[in-house]
């Protein structure tokens, strides 16, 4: 079967996830007995019956399957000595799931048997199954990096587009912040001992992704993009010292055809369906952003320190 090969990538990193979760779930309740360990697929391919781009066409254009997240009555991992029934409900793509499978042993054609004969051949089992999940977090994130800094540059054209009024080539930052913060979105942001504060975006989204009805209209590589893309936007604005509500003061700014704090000021608070106004100084600051040329970064590798060029 043809997959689109970054959705396949990142459908596995997630599924080893969400096993390595329910494995360590199950590994609690201790199975004593002899018996299997099955893992049932987290995710099933199907044709898409919404529009999700080109992500589904291949080469020669044939619809290629997309993933559709679906779950089981007692979980994606189980012990099972013997036949039961298992409901499988998944909705996401414009599809619903709604059937019943039976996991039997004696059959094992469902999913990934594992036999074990004691309580310590299970524990062994389970413990390789959430090992892999936490290998694949870290996994993720490495996945995560290339596509953090595409949506940090993505962030920042709307941004540069909304402070200078136009679909421009100008830059509010450099190529050395962007990549600053794209690392922060992936890996975090640091307190002043050098600690990361928290988890960081990327592994936020992560976690929100591992969780039942997640993907509804969207593949979980395109929920990862769009997340990333709305979280860039607050540090690629705290960077430039643009308020929360800029886009939005530079627009009336522009409407009204005043760049006066006062008048602008005046003007939002006529808009009646605004629910937060920001403050005469945040429209000043608003009208500002972009003014002041950004210092270039460059990496230290390149700075000539000695005076003497390499």
């Amino acid at each position: 079967m043809t997959l689109c090969r970054p959705i396949e990538s990142w459908t596995n990193a997630l599924t080893a996830m969400i096993v390595g979760d329910a494995a360590a779930k199950l590994a609690a309740s201790a199975p004593a007995d002899s018996g299997y360990v099955v893992v049932l697929p987290v995710f099933r391919w199907v044709q898409a019956a919404v529009n999700v781009g080109r992500k589904d066409r291949g080469p020669s254009g044939e619809r290629l399957p997309m993933p559709l997240r679906v779950g089981y009555t007692d979980g994606p991992v189980q012990f099972v000595t013997t036949s039961r029934r298992q409901a499988v409900h998944g909705v996401g793509l414009g599809l619903t799931v709604d059937q019943v499978v039976i996991v039997d042993p004696r059959q094992q054609d469902v999913g990934a048997w594992f036999f074990t004969s004691c309580h310590e051949s299970t524990q062994e089992t389970l413990g390789g199954l959430v090992e892999a999940g936490e290998r694949a977090r870290w996994e993720a994130l490495m996945q995560a990096e290339p596509l953090a800094l595409a949506a940090v540059k993505h962030a920042e054209y709307a941004l540069s587009c909304s402070v200078f009024g136009d679909r421009t080539s100008r830059h509010l930052v450099d190529a050395e912040s962007l990549l600053a913060i794209s690392h922060a979105l992936v890996f975090g942001v640091c307190d002043d001992d050098k600690t990361v504060r928290g988890l960081s975006s990327a592994e936020r989204i992560i976690e929100k992704s591992l969780r039942p009805g997640c993907f509804r209209g969207v593949d979980p590589l395109r929920y990862l993009w769009k997340n990333l893309v709305r979280d860039a936007d607050p540090l690629l604005r705290a960077k430039v010292d643009d308020p929360r509500l800029g886009s939005l003061v530079r627009r009336v700014s522009r409407d009204i055809g005043s760049v006066d704090p006062q008048a602008v000021h005046s003007a939002i608070q006529e808009m009646t369906d605004r629910h937060s106004i920001p403050s005469v100084n945040a429209v000043r600051l608003a009208l500002t952003t972009g003014s002041i040329p950004e210092a270039e970064t460059v990496p230290f590798r390149d700075v000539d320190v000695l005076g003497v060029s390499a």
